[in-house]
C-alpha cells in the first residue's frame, strides 16, 4: 500500500486527474465494481492506476476459461482502434492495413474463420468488427476502412470457362449494422437454358450457409447423420426451387432465409440471369451471433430477421 501511495503521487500528470486524488481505499472500492474489462483499460492509463490494479486484473483473466476469456478480449478490443480479438489465439491482434476482404493474406490463424462468396471475395468477422469500429470512431485509419469497404468486382475476363459473367461485393454499414450487398450476373454458357448454367454455379456454393443448391440430398442426409446434426437446418430448398420458378416468372422472383439474416432477388430474361443476396452481419451489440448464423462452421445457429427489411436497410 506504501508503494501505491507512493506512485500515486509521484507525477504532476497523474495529479491532474480527480479519481488519484481520492485514498486509496476508496479507489479501489470504486475499481472494484468495474467490469473486468474496464479495470483492464483503466489499469493502461498511468502507473499509479497500474500498480493499483494490474495484479488483480491479471488473476482474473488467467482464471477465465476460453469463451469467457474470449468475451474479455472482444469487450476491450471495442474501445481500442488499432487492435481486434481473435477467437482463435484468444488474445488482442493489431490491425494489419493491408488485410482486406478483397486481397491480401490471411493470418494464419484465421484460415477457418473465413466467409467466402462463391470463393472470391473472403470475409472474415475481424473485417466486420473493425469496419463497425472505425465507421463508430470515425477519427481513426479511415483511408483503410475505405479500401476494406471499397466495391469488389470481377468480370469475365477473370471467370474462366464460367456462366459467371460478372461477380459484385458490395459492403456497407448503415446506421451501425454491417450489410453486404452480392450480385452475380450469369449468361448461358453450357447448356441451352441459362437457368441450368445458375444451378450448375450455385450447386457447390450458394448465398448463405443454408441456401445453396445441392446436387444430391440423400447424400446431405446421410452426411448430417453421420455428424449428428439436424438435416431440417440444410435441407431448405426455397432457392432452388425459386431460381427454376424465376426462368418463366414475368417480375422478379424474392425469397429469404429462414435462419439468418439474408433476402435475395432472381431475374432470369432469356439468356441471361441476376442474382442478388443482401446480407446483415449485425452491428455493435450482435455481430457475433449473426456472423455465427451466416458461417458454415455454426449451420446450427439460427438468427432469422424480417424478410425484407436487410434490403430497404441497404438501399436507405
Amino acid at each position: 500500500m506504501d508503494r501505491a501511495d507512493k506512485n500515486m503521487t509521484k507525477t504532476a500528470g497523474d495529479q491532474k486527474a480527480k479519481i488519484l486524488q481520492l485514498p486509496v481505499e476508496l479507489v479501489l472500492m470504486i475499481t472494484g465494481e468495474l467490469p473486468l474489462h474496464a479495470r483492464f483499460l483503466l489499469s493502461r492509463t498511468c502507473i499509479a492506476l497500474r500498480v493499483l490494479t494490474a495484479r488483480d486484473c491479471n488473476e482474473a483473466i488467467v482464471r477465465l476459461k476460453f469463451q469467457k476469456r474470449y468475451d474479455f478480449w472482444f469487450e476491450v478490443a471495442y474501445s481500442l482502434p488499432d487492435y481486434w480479438p481473435c477467437k482463435v489465439c484468444c488474445r488482442l491482434h493489431r490491425m494489419d492495413t493491408s488485410d482486406l476482404p478483397q486481397h491480401g493474406s490471411v493470418p494464419s490463424c484465421q484460415k477457418g474463420e473465413v466467409r467466402e462468396f462463391d470463393c472470391l471475395y473472403k470475409l472474415r468477422l475481424t473485417h466486420v468488427l473493425l469496419a463497425l469500429k472505425l465507421s463508430r470512431r470515425g477519427d481513426v485509419n479511415q483511408e483503410y476502412l475505405r479500401k476494406m469497404m471499397a466495391p469488389f468486382t470481377l468480370r469475365k475476363g477473370a471467370l474462366m470457362n464460367r456462366s459467371l459473367h460478372r461477380y459484385q461485393a458490395t459492403p456497407k454499414v448503415v446506421n451501425g449494422r454491417f450489410l453486404l450487398k452480392t450480385e452475380w450476373t450469369f449468361q448461358r454458357h453450357n447448356y441451352e437454358r441459362v437457368v441450368l448454367d445458375v444451378l450448375d454455379e450455385f450447386c457447390a456454393g450458394g448465398i448463405c450457409s443454408h441456401l445453396f443448391v445441392s446436387p444430391d440430398w440423400s447424400w446431405m442426409k446421410r452426411i448430417c447423420r453421420g455428424n449428428r446434426l439436424n438435416y431440417s437446418y440444410f435441407s431448405d430448398i426455397s432457392f432452388e426451387r425459386n431460381i427454376r420458378k424465376a426462368e418463366n416468372a414475368r417480375k422478379e422472383t424474392r425469397g429469404y432465409c429462414r435462419n439468418c439474416h439474408t433476402y435475395y432477388t432472381i431475374r432470369i430474361d432469356k439468356d441471361a440471369a441476376i442474382v442478388c443476396a443482401y446480407c446483415d452481419l449485425g452491428g455493435s451489440g450482435n455481430v457475433r451471433s449473426l456472423w455465427e448464423a451466416h458461417s458454415k462452421e455454426y449451420r446450427w445457429v439460427r438468427k432469422p430477421g424480417p424478410p425484407r427489411a436487410t434490403k430497404d436497410l441497404f438501399e436507405l
